[in-house]
């Protein structure tokens, strides 16, 4: 349970010390703040210890060619611009993550060799349709 701040504050506030009022709300908004970025730090971490240890898909089974259909689900859906980081996430939301330490550096070098796709920025692909493979 969330820790009550308000109250403590309402006391200070009925007691008529609006100097003190202040310097408590300041002091709360601080525990705030350092207990949000606390917590993005544990998001983060926890979400690289995912991407590298949950649901894991090595090389050897077949990293490519789930980055490949996830990039063409995302275009055949309507997506005529992706970012290799909008794959890593979908993918993410499948529950599928990658044992690597920059996936989505990998999904960009895989959409670059795709025919269906065209580097039109850093980290930007369009969508070409359904064009053969080169051979």
């Amino acid at each position: 349970m969330a820790k009550d701040r308000i109250k403590p504050l309402f006391s200070i506030l009925a007691a008529g010390d609006d100097t003190k009022a202040r310097q408590a709300a300041n002091r709360i908004l601080q525990e705030i703040k350092d207990e949000k970025d606390a917590l993005a730090r544990d998001e983060k971490l926890i979400r690289e210890l995912l991407d590298r240890y949950g649901n894991s898909v090595d090389k050897s089974s077949g990293r490519s060619a789930k980055i490949r259909e996830a990039a063409l689900a995302l275009a055949r859906g309507g997506m005529t611009i992706l970012t290799p980081q909008q794959i890593i996430d979908y993918l993410r939301t499948q529950g599928i993550t990658f044992d690597v330490q920059k996936p989505a550096s990998v999904a960009g070098t895989i959409l670059g060799r795709m025919a269906e796709f065209k580097r039109i920025d850093r980290n930007q692909f369009e969508f070409n349709g359904n064009r053969e493979e080169p051979s």
